[in-house]
């Protein structure tokens, strides 16, 4: 029995709770086929191998990424084929792009304006008079898919003459090929209820499959749509997605206190928690000391008590700074300095995941006694 407890790890450290994150993934992929779409996951939350393979139920395919570090890493390292980098280019990442266009199995990109639709096409030419094959037939073509303005006005094309433009230079090129159109439902994470949530589902689905419609009724062939947000994924339109062919959602395989309080999961099935202990007890102010600042946790939802303490509702945390916070009683009551001890854990639970995890190199996977069972490292 390789099992180590939790004693001898250092605080501030992520756990990841074993049962709940592979009930989450599960879950997830089957929303998914009962759905009838594919799923992409996204793996920006956590950026690990393990992560993605419970995502994906095991297989080395179909990603979402975020950075192009994510994009190398998955895709070169990791063996991942079919990696999509789902962030409008940037003109100084069209070189490298290229470059991993050339190394990944079907590596592909979101593009929202001609610029650099030109731009990626020019620098596919010069590679490919480089390489020599310039006049040849079989070019690697790159996938590319045209993002799409559902509302929450991020980035995307809100204009379907617009976007009927873009596909057309998509489809002229000879290094580009239009894989599909893709939609992000943001506005979800302002919900306050299931009921909110499946109305910005039925308008993220709506958004994107009346733009894939649009561009066939215009002799352009769409082989993707695409939509996706946890919230959106976890609570989706009752009526269904039809016309749509896959979800990215990725910040459900740890959930996290926000998504709680949204109505995209329960408290339950928050799976990433933040061990941190006591450090410090101060009877005198009715405070104790904890060894967890913004670095463990990130600063967001001092609203929400940071994601409240597990087991622990009376504890609020009063002010954080770097490396610690100050925590007293919700209710300005007498804490319990009896239970309250120096060396003592305590479980913070994420309010934002995505956040918390990008402050963590190790994340420390812990059965239902909270035994060490796995390490998971981030290699980005």
């Amino acid at each position: 029995n390789n099992m180590m407890s939790l004693d001898s790890v250092e605080s501030p450290v992520l756990i990841v709770c074993a049962e709940k994150v592979h009930r989450n993934a599960l879950r997830m992929r089957e929303t998914a086929t009962a759905l009838g779409v594919k799923l992409r996951p996204h793996v920006k939350t956590h950026k690990t191998l393990e992560g993605a393979l419970l995502q994906t139920g095991g297989v080395r395919e179909r990603i979402v990424v975020s950075t192009l570090a994510e994009a190398d890493l998955f895709g070169l390292e990791y063996g991942f084929s079919d990696v999509l980098y789902a962030v409008c280019v940037g003109m100084d990442k069209v070189k490298r792009i290229v470059r991993l266009h050339n190394s990944i199995d079907n590596f592909q990109v979101l593009v929202d304006n001609d610029f650099v639709l030109s731009s990626l096409d020019n620098e596919l030419d010069e590679f490919n008079q480089s390489e020599g094959n310039g006049n040849c037939n079989d070019v690697k073509e790159l996938g590319v898919w045209i993002k799409v303005n559902c509302g929450y006005n991020r980035a995307g094309i809100s204009d379907h003459m617009k976007g009927l433009e873009l596909a057309k230079s998509i489809t002229q090129s000879k290094n580009l090929f239009l894989q599909g159109v893709y939609t992000h439902g943001g506005m979800s994470y302002h919900c306050q209820s299931k009921e909110e949530i499946e109305r910005v589902s039925v308008v993220e689905r709506d958004a994107v499959v009346s733009f894939a419609e649009f561009l066939r009724a215009n002799e352009i062939s769409v082989c993707d749509v695409a939509v996706g947000s946890t919230p959106t994924c976890s609570v989706p339109p009752l009526s269904g997605l039809d016309g749509v062919t896959e979800m990215h959602p990725g910040n459900y395989l740890f959930y996290d206190a926000m998504q709680a309080s949204i109505g995209s999961c329960d408290l339950d099935d928050v799976a990433a928690l933040i061990l941190t202990r006591i450090i410090g007890v101060y009877p005198e102010r009715n405070e104790i000391l904890i060894d967890a600042g913004w670095t463990a946790s990130s600063s967001q939802g001092s609203d929400s008590n940071y994601g409240g303490f597990v087991d622990h509702d009376e504890l609020k945390i009063l002010r954080m700074s770097q490396e610690t916070s100050v925590v007293s009683h919700k209710d300005n009551n007498r804490l319990d300095f009896d239970n309250l001890v120096i060396g003592q854990m305590l479980f913070l639970r994420t309010f934002h995941s995505c956040a918390s995890a990008a402050f963590h190199k190790t994340f420390y996977v812990v059965d239902k006694d909270m035994n060490v069972m796995d390490k998971w490292e981030k290699k980005c």
